[in-house]
């Protein structure tokens, strides 16, 4: 029997979820561990806070809290959130204070500096004599020196690249605004040129993969592989295993964390994994999943687990610009789920979902859809149902034409829900057409003198309740 371990990138404790959050990887990976559910498959869907963020750090100092307390707090409310949003989450980790993922991190730090896989060295760095602090990550930013794009100090959101913080362009410090100063330090890199064959070879393997993740790594391949910084100096985070003051970079740790809940859950050992890894992120982290990790777990050959599947979404836009929390450009999910319940605002943001192409988000559009399918097309289909289902008579098979149109929207289904061709716009495609067609039988048969057979209405009722379930539990009740 196939396992499955899902993950989503965790979230930065800096702040709620944000509708962005929800409409991408929290959504699509809800839906889809559902599904697998019940198809009798096991599944174990994780995620957690990534408390080690320098973006915790720069709000808890422009709030004037204690960042550990703030991580907590807001941690607290995220889990919260999900659980609103009828999101089941198996093991929900936080990073912060936990022995078991430091003891973890630590050694696979360790495991890459035994095999000579990272490489101790000088670099230039950025620096804020104002704050007297060394700039990078949510510390940082710039300009991107390829696309231009506003963008912190180690990857451009818009077209992916990864550099050095002194590279970019019109540095300032994040929190004073101040212009920096060059310096430099020493820090552990992993280089990702030597790993390229087995990159290409993996990533050709890859069918599945969105065509805008594949275009990336088809990107990435077209020039030298960058050495990658795994290491800042610190405190905040988990401390590098070979006794230097610095700490892990938070983005190979979080791979860490990840196999870490696949021990935790029973799916995996420290010598071998026996479940699929389908991972549900934001395009703007494909080069952590897709590169990152993915070079890691094949230098360490087999130990540690692949990314079979990587299911990306695009940017949710709101008023034409990306949701973030650190820039206070957002609408909370907390807020959208008070305005619209759980399955209104989880079928909206099916139908509007950018899982190729970037969309827009407004709780006015949201509405529209809630009133317009919702209340137009799924309620009057499930209730007209229910009533066919007691009131007409009972006996007889049920029509092929009706037996043809759930069978065939089961087969749409098993398509849109499985991992190699996941879609939430195309699931909830098929489910409003079955939907559509369950309402107009429900008017027809109401309207007759002589109603069809009971056992048409149940069919179409207990399909909808099926295949809509892992989309809207909530209505699928019924």
């Amino acid at each position: 029997m196939t396992s499955y371990l899902v993950t989503t990138t965790p979230p930065t404790p800096n702040g709620d979820l944000h509708v962005g959050h929800l409409s991408g990887p929290f959504l699509a990976a809800d839906v889809f561990c559902r599904y697998q559910r019940s198809r009798g498959r096991r599944v174990v869907f994780a995620t957690g806070s990534d408390d080690h963020q320098t973006y915790v750090l720069t709000a808890a100092l422009k709030q004037g809290r204690d960042p550990a307390e703030l991580a907590g707090a807001y941690a607290d409310e995220i889990e919260a959130t999900l659980a609103a949003a009828e999101v089941r989450v198996d093991s929900f980790a936080r990073s912060l204070g936990d022995p078991a993922h430091r003891r973890l991190t630590q050694e696979l730090f360790r495991e890459l500096i035994d095999r000579g896989l990272v490489e101790r060295r000088r670099y230039r760095a950025l620096c804020c004599t104002s704050c007297e602090r060394l700039l990078f990550e949510g510390f940082l930013q710039g300009r991107c020196p390829r696309c231009g794009a506003d963008t912190p100090g180690h990857l451009c959101e818009m077209c992916g690249r990864v550099g050095a913080a002194a590279d970019l362009v019109e540095p300032y410090c994040a929190l004073c605004k101040g212009a920096p100063a060059e310096t430099e330090r020493e820090a552990f890199f992993f280089p990702l040129e030597p790993h390229r064959w087995r990159l290409e070879e993996f990533w050709a393997t890859r069918t599945g993969w969105r065509p805008h993740l594949r275009a990336y790594c088809e990107e990435m391949l077209a020039e030298p592989l960058p050495d990658y910084q795994v290491s800042y100096p610190g405190s905040w985070g988990v401390p590098v295993p070979s006794g230097e003051p610095e700490v892990v970079n938070v983005w190979l740790e979080m791979y860490a964390g990840h196999v870490l809940a696949a021990r935790t859950a029973g799916v995996a050992t420290g010598e071998e994994t026996d479940f699929t890894l389908v991972q549900f992120l934001g395009h703007d982290n494909s080069f952590y999943n897709a590169v990152l990790h993915t070079a890691v777990a094949l230098a360490l050959g087999g130990s540690w687990p692949l990314p079979e599947h990587l299911v990306t979404n695009e940017f949710y836009f709101l008023e034409d610009k990306k949701f973030s929390t650190s820039r206070n450009h957002m609408i909370s999910a907390r807020h959208a789920l008070k305005a619209l319940g759980p399955d209104n605002l989880r079928f909206h943001l099916a139908r509007t979902n950018p899982e190729r192409w970037q969309s827009n988000f407004s709780l006015a559009a949201a509405n529209e859809t809630r009133q317009r399918e919702i209340q137009n097309i799924w309620a009057p289909a499930i209730e007209g149902l229910k009533h066919l289902a007691l009131q007409a008579p009972v006996g007889g098979s049920t029509d092929l034409r009706i037996l043809g149109l759930v069978e065939g929207a089961r087969a749409d289904l098993e398509r849109h829900y499985d991992a190699e061709t996941f879609s939430l716009r195309q699931a909830s495609n098929t489910l409003l057409g079955l939907a559509t067609a369950a309402a107009d039988l429900a008017r027809r048969e109401s309207n007759s003198p002589q109603p069809g057979r009971s056992t048409d209405a149940t069919t179409l009722l207990r399909a909808l309740a099926e295949f809509a379930a892992p989309l809207m539990p909530q209505r699928c009740s019924c």
